[in-house]
């Protein structure tokens, strides 16, 4: 089986307590619980953002993410092809 990510921050959604809710309160298929709250981004919440948040996590928990730059790296060449960024 393949893992789903969200296409928001590449979150695995490995759990049904990972995944956000739809406006009716239905988990969502895409988007994971920090980037979607039924039916609905946070507010002002950007790419860079999520970038940031992502690297800051990867610095407290010991790197699972590899070093900052490959991290960071990885996060600008992955992100713009998740649903959320993609453009049309």
């Amino acid at each position: 089986m393949d893992k789903i990510f969200c296409q928001s921050c590449g979150m695995p959604l490995e759990h049904p307590e990972d995944h956000g809710t739809e406006a009716g309160g239905a988990p969502s298929p895409d988007y994971c619980h920090y980037c979607y709250q039924e039916g609905r981004f946070p507010e002002g919440q950007a790419m860079e953002d999520i970038i940031q948040f992502n690297l800051r996590f990867n610095e407290e928990n010991g790197h699972p993410m590899g070093s900052q730059a490959d991290a960071e790296a990885m996060m600008r060449a992955w992100f713009p092809t998740l649903k959320r960024w993609r453009k049309a």
